[in-house]
Order: C-alpha cells, then structure tokens, then sequence
C-alpha cells in the first residue's frame, strides 16, 4: 500500500514521466486557482487588467531603481539647493493648520478690525505705529505715489498691531514672579523681528517719496530722522536750510566770463542790400560810357567839357569819371 502523504501521477504523451507532489502542495495550487476562476467568473476584465497592471508596476521597478552615487560623484557635483531649507521644530497640528490657512487667505474685514481695536499702541510706545507722511512731501509726490505710500501705511498699522500684543506678553513675563527666561528671551526675539520690519517698510515709503523731490533738496531729506513722521517732525527747518544753503552756493560760485561776439546789425531800411565785391576783369578794359547821357544831340567824346561857373575864359578841366551805379 502507498504513502498516503505522496501520489504518483502519471502523464500522458510519449515523454510521460511520473511527477511526485505533496498533498499540501496540491490543495493550495487548488485552492488558488478556485480563487482565481471565481474572481475572473465574476468579473473578468478588472480581474485581468489589475492582474496586469500589478505585474507592469513589478517589472518597471525593477528596472527604473536608481543607481546610489558614489560619495565623491556627489561631491563633486555640489550641494543640493533643494536640501538647504532647514525647518524648525514640528508644532502641534492644529495649530499649524490654522496659522497656514491665514497666511495663505488673509482675514475678513471684521476679524481684522477687531483685532486692531484689541492691541491698541501703548501711550509710551507710540513710535512703533506706522509714521505719517510730511504734509510737504505729500503735497509734492504725485498721486500714483500717495496711493503706493497708502497702502504700506496699512500694513505698518499691522505690524503696530502685532508689536503692541507680543509687548503685552513680554511685559507680563517680565512682571511675573516666576519669569522664564528662556521664553522671555525667545518673544524678545520674535519683537525685534517685527520692530525691523516695521523700520524697513518706513525706508521703502521714505525711497518712494524722495525720488520726485528736486536734487538740491535730496541730501538734505535722507538726513532726517524716523519718528512720529516719515521724514521727522522738524522737516520745515530741515527745507528752510536746505533753500538758505542752496542759495549761498549759488552766490559764492564764480560766473563764467562770456566772451562778447561783435554782430552786424543791417541798418533800419529793409531794402538795404550790401554792395557786393568788385570782380576784377581779365584782359583789356572796356571804356564804359557814362551813366547819364545828356538830352542834347552833341558831338561823341570820351570826356565832355562844362565850363566852370564864373570864369567862362579859363579852359574847363575835364569832370571826374562817372561810374555807373549797379
């Protein structure tokens, strides 16, 4: 009697062989080929195309892993620009999600404007809030700019805002009988960031403005000071020296000696015409007859004889030439 833990079966065909399998072995290739039919039974063309899908996948990862480089390969194409952004510590979530979805939507109007009315600028810290602008420059800046410097004038309101409510906290911390340090420290921090912030948006606005103030007056401008103005409270002296300076500069300066050129200046008669040049003739001259020929027939000569008036006796001495007018 056989082995009932193994079968022999034999194979039809003219290279039949017998092929010895385990009963375990022979249950689950059953058992999975059932499962197969079935599924392809129930829905055939989902079964086949996930089946080839899943071995496509198999097939193009083997073939597209990439190959790891070599340590002196990475070094000697240089640092990853992408791996330089350092993050800090993780926060808790739901924090996290509600400080990104502000910073990537804003507020509405209201919650802005509660806000603003919340963290009010402290009556001894007034120098944070955002500057105004100088009635002069503004009256000398053009519309496009005073609307620009509007628009920054609102975010540094902002900014006050927010520097008025972490000197809140830092100024309890400070107050407070068990005081950390190292969290005291870090809201300092987070203020002086703030406080630099609020600093360069005044130098942008002050940029924008000087840049329609005359060259004369420019120096004298960027000297002044940040504080309750954008361009300092005493800017009406700052202007009244510039102008007195700009004057002396102007006076102590040596003219420039213009030398004098001499013009002809025709005379009053419009029709005047200047007397061109005489053209020297080649060759033999040509008498010329006189101008003016007298009305009575006479005899033709060169010269014609005129008595003298007064002494009719005395031979008459020829006139001088007549020369014709041109």
């Amino acid at each position: 009697m056989r082995n009932a833990a193994s079968t022999a079966t034999p194979i039809a065909g003219p290279a039949a062989r017998p092929i010895t399998t385990t009963t375990s072995t022979v249950t689950s290739t059953v058992t999975t080929a059932a499962t197969h039919t079935a599924a392809q039974v129930a829905c055939p063309a989902v079964v086949t195309e996930a089946l080839g899908a899943v071995s496509t996948g198999a097939e193009l990862l083997q073939k597209e892993s990439p190959t790891v480089l070599d340590s002196s390969v990475l070094e000697i194409l240089g640092e990853d620009p992408s791996e330089n952004i350092q993050y800090g510590k993780e926060i808790r979530k739901e924090l996290a999600n509600r400080l990104e979805h502000i910073a990537t939507t804003g507020l509405s109007k209201e919650v802005r404007k509660e806000l603003l009315e919340a963290y009010l600028i402290p009556a001894n810290c007034t120098k944070i809030d955002a500057p105004l602008m100088n009635a002069e420059i503004k009256a000398a800046v053009t519309d496009v700019l005073t609307k620009r410097d509007k628009g920054i004038e609102m975010r540094q309101k902002q900014l006050a805002c927010a520097i008025s409510g972490l000197a809140r906290v830092i100024n309890t911390e400070i107050e407070s009988s068990e005081k950390n340090n190292e969290r005291l420290k870090q809201l300092m921090d987070i203020g002086r960031i703030l406080c630099d912030v609020q600093h360069s948006e005044s130098v942008t606005r002050r940029n924008f403005a000087i840049y329609s103030i005359k060259k004369d007056l420019k120096d004298h401008i960027t000297n002044t000071k940040i504080d309750k103005y954008l361009f300092g409270e005493e800017l009406a002296e700052t202007l009244k020296t510039a102008k007195a300076v700009s004057k002396s500069g102007t006076e102590l300066k040596v003219k420039s000696q213009v030398r004098s050129v001499k013009t002809f200046t025709p005379t009053s008669n419009l029709n005047w015409r200047a007397r061109a040049p005489a053209r020297r003739q080649q060759g033999p001259q040509r008498n010329r007859e006189p101008a003016h020929r007298s009305s009575t027939p006479g005899p033709s000569s060169r010269h014609t004889r005129t008595p003298r008036h007064g002494n009719s006796s005395k031979t008459s001495q020829p006139p001088q030439r007549q020369q014709r007018r041109r």
